[in-house]
């Protein structure tokens, strides 16, 4: 692998340098397994439409400031070494194929990626079972970037507790993110973007990607006929959901009256308060709405 850059020491290029490939923290988005982007949200990411913050969010700054606690702690509990990284690699085959590693440790005579998280509590439930599968995917492109048998992660949950695990190179996991990561660097490359998916993440994704109409009547594929109808059908049943749950809703507030808290019998609480509103100007802004139109007649 070859190194590109430190991300400790060259920020400013580090940032640059991410949108030039896939890194670890990106490739769970392209086989289905984020909880923070969709290939469309990180196609945007890539061609520039989405501009990275200026200032250094505080979560990362202390994901930051912890993570050599973390590795030391995971030194000092394994007995294994621990080479500090923060530098951004290429692979030697396929360039788009890039990892920013924390550090790297020895297993068996072998050199193996190891990550340092810091987690909420709330998040423990996550790591019940071991490596929760959007980390996972992380490490294994780590081993495929490093050419290594495998990964370590350590993760400090809620600030009070440290585990850590390690995991075997998973080839088919690998081969399966390769050829996602392959076919989306098409995309960047030749500014196509990715089909669009159900997930917040496109949906915001859209709006940065097209802000403005432009007047123009465009002739959509035959092969969008099913997704309307899927549209329409769905508009319906949200409708006729929204019904029920507004009739079980007012039914219940009829019940309590002015009351402020209701208790059933089974010990299900709801309450009903009042609560002020400070009046405010909503500024200036413009978007674009999407609405489902019905057909003109001889249309």
């Amino acid at each position: 692998m070859k190194a590109i850059c430190n991300s400790h020491t060259e920020r400013e290029r580090w940032l640059a340098e991410r949108n030039k490939g896939i890194g670890a923290s990106d490739i769970a988005a392209l086989i289905g397994l984020s909880k923070w982007d969709s290939p469309l949200s990180l196609y945007a990411q890539k061609i520039g439409v989405v501009q990275p913050e200026a200032d250094v969010p505080e979560y990362i700054e202390w994901g930051n400031r912890l993570e050599g606690v973390i590795l030391e702690a995971y030194h000092e509990r394994t007995g294994r070494s621990v080479e500090r990284s923060g530098i951004l690699y290429e692979h030697d085959k396929y360039p788009f194929a890039r990892a920013t590693f924390d550090a790297f440790t020895a297993l068996d005579g072998a050199r193996f990626p190891l990550q340092a998280k810091n987690a909420g509590e709330y998040k423990a439930e996550e790591w019940a079972e071991g490596v929760p599968a959007w980390y996972d995917a992380q490490l294994q492109w780590e081993t495929f970037v490093a050419n290594a048998p495998g990964a370590s992660i350590a993760c400090l949950l809620g600030g009070r507790r440290m585990i850590w695990d390690d995991t075997e190179r998973n080839e088919a996991l690998i081969a399966r993110m390769l050829d996602a990561a392959s076919k989306f660097w098409r995309c960047v490359e030749t500014r196509t973007p990715p089909p669009a998916d159900g997930s917040e993440f496109s949906r915001d994704a859209l709006k940065l990607l097209y802000p403005k109409d432009t007047g123009e009547i465009k002739l959509l594929p035959a092969t969008l006929i099913e997704v309307a109808d899927v549209l329409e059908v769905t508009k319906v049943e949200s409708k006729k959901v929204e019904e029920v749950r507004l009739m079980a809703e007012n039914t219940i507030k009829a019940a309590m009256g002015d009351a402020t808290f209701g208790v059933l019998p089974d010990g299900r609480r709801f309450s009903w308060t009042t609560q002020a509103r400070k009046g405010y100007t909503v500024q200036a802004s413009e978007s674009r709405v999407f609405r489902a139109l019905k057909s003109k007649e001889g249309d």
